[in-house]
């Protein structure tokens, strides 16, 4: 399933002109309650040269069940609010979630929006367009 994102301001959009894959895991065990979450992600440039970027949901029902795409895309858009992003979005990507992994009883759709954020941050980080210095 793909979903292309749209973005107003086309003007700030950081142009992608490589590939790279990251890989998030948000995994939290406590007395209480645990928490799962793990995305495994590639992102490359629109072979087209379209200035939007697509969101491709490559995953099965096993790896990551459909309930947490919403989530999973949240995540990645919330890191472009961060600080350490140098613009608005990605401009000309294709954002592919290729692997990942759920835990049926600790899993839920803020895990995967952590992971996800902890993914592309992990993936632009490889190409240097994300400061090394800041946190998620």
């Amino acid at each position: 399933m793909e979903t292309i994102i749209t973005y107003r301001n086309t003007e700030k959009g950081v142009l992608l002109d490589c590939e790279s894959m990251g890989e998030g895991r948000f995994i939290r065990q406590s007395s209480s309650l645990d928490r799962y979450g793990h995305v495994v992600l590639k992102i490359e440039p629109m072979k087209d040269g379209n200035p939007q970027s697509v969101f491709s949901w490559e995953v099965t029902e096993d790896q990551i069940p459909f309930v947490f795409f919403d989530a999973t895309l949240e995540g990645i858009k919330r890191y472009y609010e961060k600080d350490e992003f140098p613009g608005t979005h990605l401009s000309g990507a294709r954002i592919r979630v290729i692997g990942g992994s759920f835990n049926p009883v600790d899993s839920s759709a803020m895990c995967y929006s952590i992971a996800a954020m902890f993914a592309i941050k992990e993936a632009l980080r490889k190409i240097g367009i994300s400061n090394e210095d800041e946190n998620v």
